[in-house]
Protein backbone atom coordinates (compact mmCIF):
# COMPACT_ATOMS: atom_id res chain seq x y z
CA UNK A 1 0.00 0.00 0.00
CA UNK A 2 1.28 3.00 -0.56
CA UNK A 3 -0.28 6.50 1.42
CA UNK A 4 -1.18 8.46 -1.35
CA UNK A 5 0.05 12.45 -0.48
CA UNK A 6 -2.61 14.56 1.01
CA UNK A 7 -4.06 17.20 -1.08
CA UNK A 8 -3.41 20.89 -1.01
CA UNK A 9 0.03 20.23 1.67
CA UNK A 10 2.21 23.19 -0.58
CA UNK A 11 -0.36 25.65 -0.47
CA UNK A 12 -2.70 27.25 2.95
CA UNK A 13 -3.05 25.10 6.07
CA UNK A 14 -5.83 22.43 5.90
CA UNK A 15 -7.93 20.87 8.43
CA UNK A 16 -8.29 16.89 9.33
CA UNK A 17 -11.23 16.28 11.36
CA UNK A 18 -10.81 18.93 14.18
CA UNK A 19 -6.91 18.91 13.78
CA UNK A 20 -5.19 22.06 11.82
CA UNK A 21 -2.59 20.71 9.02
CA UNK A 22 0.26 22.95 8.88
CA UNK A 23 2.36 20.67 6.52
CA UNK A 24 4.02 17.68 5.55
CA UNK A 25 6.71 15.82 7.48
CA UNK A 26 8.92 13.89 5.35
CA UNK A 27 8.75 13.15 1.57
CA UNK A 28 6.22 10.36 1.60
CA UNK A 29 3.33 12.63 2.50
CA UNK A 30 2.10 10.26 4.88
CA UNK A 31 2.63 12.23 7.64
CA UNK A 32 2.03 16.05 8.27
CA UNK A 33 2.50 18.12 11.36
CA UNK A 34 -0.91 19.15 13.10
CA UNK A 35 -2.17 21.72 15.67
CA UNK A 36 -4.22 19.69 17.87
CA UNK A 37 -7.83 20.67 18.74
CA UNK A 38 -8.45 22.24 22.58
CA UNK A 39 -10.36 19.07 23.47
CA UNK A 40 -6.95 16.91 23.56
CA UNK A 41 -5.53 18.77 26.37
CA UNK A 42 -2.71 17.31 27.08
CA UNK A 43 -1.30 16.56 23.21
CA UNK A 44 0.99 19.73 23.05
CA UNK A 45 0.78 22.36 20.74
CA UNK A 46 1.38 20.39 18.05
CA UNK A 47 0.80 16.71 16.99
CA UNK A 48 1.92 14.27 14.11
CA UNK A 49 -0.77 12.50 11.82
CA UNK A 50 -0.35 9.99 9.71
CA UNK A 51 -3.06 9.35 7.11
CA UNK A 52 -3.89 6.61 4.84
CA UNK A 53 -6.55 6.94 2.24
CA UNK A 54 -9.70 5.05 3.18
CA UNK A 55 -9.91 3.72 -0.15
CA UNK A 56 -6.32 1.99 0.13
CA UNK A 57 -8.14 -0.51 2.18
CA UNK A 58 -10.15 -3.39 1.19
CA UNK A 59 -12.99 -2.86 3.22
CA UNK A 60 -13.05 0.14 4.85
CA UNK A 61 -15.27 -0.25 7.36
CA UNK A 62 -13.57 -2.96 8.91
CA UNK A 63 -9.90 -1.60 8.31
CA UNK A 64 -10.76 0.88 10.19
CA UNK A 65 -11.83 -1.38 13.38
CA UNK A 66 -8.76 -3.47 12.90
CA UNK A 67 -6.59 -0.39 13.07
CA UNK A 68 -8.33 1.09 15.57
CA UNK A 69 -7.69 -2.35 17.77
CA UNK A 70 -4.55 -2.38 17.23
CA UNK A 71 -3.49 1.14 18.08
CA UNK A 72 -5.52 1.05 21.52
CA UNK A 73 -3.71 -2.30 22.25
CA UNK A 74 -0.51 -0.47 21.62
CA UNK A 75 -1.17 2.91 22.79
CA UNK A 76 -2.12 0.37 26.23
CA UNK A 77 1.32 -0.60 26.46
CA UNK A 78 3.16 2.33 29.17
CA UNK A 79 6.83 2.65 28.00
CA UNK A 80 8.64 5.88 28.17
CA UNK A 81 10.49 4.14 24.55
CA UNK A 82 7.05 5.00 22.71
CA UNK A 83 5.72 7.94 20.71
CA UNK A 84 2.65 8.31 22.44
CA UNK A 85 -0.48 7.97 20.42
CA UNK A 86 -3.55 10.13 20.94
CA UNK A 87 -6.68 9.32 18.97
CA UNK A 88 -7.22 7.03 15.71
CA UNK A 89 -10.63 8.71 13.54
CA UNK A 90 -11.83 8.53 10.22
CA UNK A 91 -12.36 12.03 8.20
CA UNK A 92 -13.40 12.60 4.13
CA UNK A 93 -12.27 9.65 2.83
CA UNK A 94 -8.97 9.35 4.98
CA UNK A 95 -8.38 6.88 7.85
CA UNK A 96 -5.34 8.74 10.48
CA UNK A 97 -4.21 8.23 13.39
CA UNK A 98 -2.81 11.00 16.04
CA UNK A 99 1.02 10.81 18.02
CA UNK A 100 3.08 13.16 20.11
CA UNK A 101 5.50 15.32 18.20
CA UNK A 102 8.63 15.34 19.26
CA UNK A 103 11.02 18.04 17.73
CA UNK A 104 14.52 16.43 17.58
CA UNK A 105 14.08 14.68 14.26
CA UNK A 106 14.32 11.10 13.72
CA UNK A 107 17.56 8.47 12.43
CA UNK A 108 17.00 8.56 9.04
CA UNK A 109 16.71 13.13 9.42
CA UNK A 110 18.29 13.97 12.52
CA UNK A 111 17.76 17.88 13.91
CA UNK A 112 21.61 17.73 14.42
CA UNK A 113 24.37 15.41 13.29
CA UNK A 114 24.81 12.51 15.73
CA UNK A 115 27.46 10.74 17.24
CA UNK A 116 28.07 7.26 16.89
CA UNK A 117 27.16 7.19 21.03
CA UNK A 118 24.08 9.18 20.12
CA UNK A 119 23.17 6.27 17.38
CA UNK A 120 23.62 3.75 20.03
CA UNK A 121 21.69 5.43 22.35
CA UNK A 122 19.03 5.84 20.32
CA UNK A 123 18.60 2.53 18.51
CA UNK A 124 18.78 1.23 22.27
CA UNK A 125 15.45 3.40 23.23
CA UNK A 126 14.09 1.77 20.10
CA UNK A 127 14.92 -1.76 21.68
CA UNK A 128 13.42 -0.95 24.82
CA UNK A 129 10.24 0.14 22.99
CA UNK A 130 10.42 -3.11 21.03
CA UNK A 131 10.75 -5.08 24.06
CA UNK A 132 7.50 -3.51 26.05
CA UNK A 133 5.65 -4.36 22.97
CA UNK A 134 6.61 -7.74 22.91
CA UNK A 135 5.97 -7.89 26.47
CA UNK A 136 2.37 -7.68 25.74
CA UNK A 137 2.56 -9.81 22.66
CA UNK A 138 2.88 -7.35 20.23
CA UNK A 139 5.22 -6.99 17.39
CA UNK A 140 6.24 -4.01 15.96
CA UNK A 141 6.42 -4.98 12.64
CA UNK A 142 8.11 -1.75 10.83
CA UNK A 143 10.85 -0.90 12.59
CA UNK A 144 13.41 1.23 10.72
CA UNK A 145 15.18 4.77 11.31
CA UNK A 146 12.69 6.73 10.36
CA UNK A 147 10.51 5.61 13.03
CA UNK A 148 13.10 5.93 15.67
CA UNK A 149 12.16 9.68 16.96
CA UNK A 150 14.90 11.48 18.78
CA UNK A 151 14.63 13.72 21.75
CA UNK A 152 16.62 15.06 24.52
CA UNK A 153 17.35 12.15 26.55
CA UNK A 154 17.28 9.50 24.03
CA UNK A 155 14.92 8.35 21.33
CA UNK A 156 10.99 6.91 21.17
CA UNK A 157 10.17 3.84 19.13
CA UNK A 158 6.99 5.47 16.46
CA UNK A 159 5.31 4.47 13.70
CA UNK A 160 3.72 0.50 13.95
CA UNK A 161 2.82 -1.59 10.82
CA UNK A 162 -0.53 -1.31 10.42
CA UNK A 163 -0.53 -1.87 6.62
CA UNK A 164 -1.60 -5.62 6.97
CA UNK A 165 -4.26 -4.44 9.09
CA UNK A 166 -5.62 -2.46 5.68
CA UNK A 167 -5.23 -5.52 3.95
CA UNK A 168 -5.05 -8.17 5.48
CA UNK A 169 -4.24 -9.91 2.49
CA UNK A 170 -1.47 -7.94 1.14
CA UNK A 171 1.16 -9.93 -1.26
CA UNK A 172 4.96 -10.05 -0.71
CA UNK A 173 5.21 -7.54 -3.90
CA UNK A 174 2.67 -5.42 -1.69
CA UNK A 175 5.20 -5.41 1.00
CA UNK A 176 8.20 -4.77 -0.66
CA UNK A 177 6.01 -1.36 -2.27
CA UNK A 178 6.44 0.12 0.99
CA UNK A 179 9.36 2.82 1.60
CA UNK A 180 11.06 0.89 4.72
CA UNK A 181 11.14 -2.75 2.60
CA UNK A 182 15.28 -2.66 3.26
CA UNK A 183 14.54 -2.92 6.84
CA UNK A 184 12.04 -6.14 6.58
CA UNK A 185 13.70 -9.59 8.01
CA UNK A 186 13.46 -12.10 5.09
CA UNK A 187 10.68 -14.28 6.79
CA UNK A 188 8.09 -11.20 6.95
CA UNK A 189 8.99 -10.84 2.60
CA UNK A 190 8.28 -14.72 2.53
CA UNK A 191 5.62 -14.09 4.25
CA UNK A 192 5.27 -15.33 7.41
CA UNK A 193 3.83 -13.53 10.58
CA UNK A 194 6.13 -10.99 12.30
CA UNK A 195 7.62 -12.10 15.70
CA UNK A 196 10.38 -10.73 18.16
CA UNK A 197 12.85 -12.06 15.54
CA UNK A 198 11.87 -10.30 12.85
CA UNK A 199 12.01 -7.09 14.56
CA UNK A 200 15.66 -8.04 15.99
CA UNK A 201 16.02 -7.84 12.57
CA UNK A 202 14.58 -4.81 11.77
CA UNK A 203 16.45 -3.17 14.86
CA UNK A 204 19.55 -4.33 13.40
CA UNK A 205 19.24 -3.28 10.28
CA UNK A 206 17.97 0.52 11.18
CA UNK A 207 21.20 0.34 13.65
CA UNK A 208 23.57 -0.63 9.93
CA UNK A 209 21.49 2.10 8.34
CA UNK A 210 22.31 5.09 10.92
CA UNK A 211 26.23 4.20 11.70
CA UNK A 212 26.67 3.63 7.86
CA UNK A 213 24.30 5.78 6.46
CA UNK A 214 23.90 2.31 4.00
CA UNK A 215 21.19 -0.09 4.07
CA UNK A 216 21.83 -4.03 3.73
CA UNK A 217 20.83 -3.92 0.63
CA UNK A 218 22.12 -0.84 -0.67
CA UNK A 219 21.35 -1.64 -4.30
CA UNK A 220 17.78 -2.68 -3.99
CA UNK A 221 15.05 0.11 -5.68
CA UNK A 222 11.98 -0.29 -3.49
CA UNK A 223 10.14 1.26 -6.30
CA UNK A 224 9.97 -1.83 -8.44
CA UNK A 225 8.45 -4.36 -6.16
CA UNK A 226 9.02 -7.37 -8.26
CA UNK A 227 13.38 -6.62 -8.77
CA UNK A 228 13.64 -5.17 -5.29
CA UNK A 229 12.22 -8.84 -4.28
CA UNK A 230 14.38 -10.64 -6.77
CA UNK A 231 17.31 -9.21 -5.36
CA UNK A 232 16.58 -9.68 -1.18
CA UNK A 233 15.62 -13.31 -1.39
CA UNK A 234 18.77 -13.48 -3.98
CA UNK A 235 21.59 -12.06 -1.89
CA UNK A 236 22.96 -11.91 1.44
CA UNK A 237 22.69 -8.51 3.87
CA UNK A 238 25.72 -6.70 2.92
CA UNK A 239 27.29 -4.94 6.18
CA UNK A 240 29.43 -2.24 5.27
CA UNK A 241 33.30 -2.44 6.16
CA UNK A 242 33.23 0.54 7.07
CA UNK A 243 31.54 0.68 10.59
CA UNK A 244 33.21 -0.24 13.87
CA UNK A 245 33.87 -4.10 14.57
CA UNK A 246 31.89 -3.45 17.93
CA UNK A 247 28.84 -1.79 15.72
CA UNK A 248 29.51 -4.52 12.85
CA UNK A 249 29.36 -7.30 15.35
CA UNK A 250 25.67 -6.72 16.83
CA UNK A 251 23.98 -5.89 13.79
CA UNK A 252 25.95 -9.62 12.65
CA UNK A 253 24.50 -11.06 15.53
CA UNK A 254 20.93 -9.77 14.80
CA UNK A 255 20.30 -10.53 11.63
CA UNK A 256 22.15 -14.06 11.44
CA UNK A 257 18.90 -16.04 13.08
CA UNK A 258 22.10 -18.62 13.38
CA UNK A 259 24.47 -16.63 15.47
CA UNK A 260 24.95 -18.43 18.33
CA UNK A 261 25.32 -15.05 20.12
CA UNK A 262 21.92 -13.79 18.89
CA UNK A 263 20.24 -11.31 21.40
CA UNK A 264 17.58 -13.41 22.72
CA UNK A 265 15.00 -10.46 23.41
CA UNK A 266 15.14 -6.22 22.03
CA UNK A 267 15.66 -5.87 25.45
CA UNK A 268 18.92 -8.03 25.79
CA UNK A 269 19.97 -5.67 22.15
CA UNK A 270 19.12 -2.59 24.02
CA UNK A 271 21.88 -3.89 27.34
CA UNK A 272 24.24 -4.62 24.37
CA UNK A 273 24.14 -1.34 22.97
CA UNK A 274 24.09 0.74 26.29
CA UNK A 275 27.32 -1.37 26.89
CA UNK A 276 28.90 0.54 23.82
CA UNK A 277 27.63 3.71 24.11
CA UNK A 278 28.53 4.13 28.19
CA UNK A 279 31.93 3.14 27.67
Amino acid sequence: MHPAPLPDTAGPPGTIADFTVLGPLGRSGSFVLATPPARLVDAGPQVVLKVYPADAATDEHHAFDRVAAALRAIAAVRSSFLVRLLEVGRNDGLIYYAMEHLPGGSLAAPASQLTFAEVLRAVSCAARGAHDLHEQGIAHRNIHPAGVILHAEGARLSDPGLATYLNPGMTLTGRLGTPHVAFMSPELLRGQEPTRASDLYSLGATLHYAASGQTLHPHVDATDPSAGLSSIMSSAPTIDPGLPAPIAQIVQQCIDPAHQDRPKTAGDLADRLDALWKR
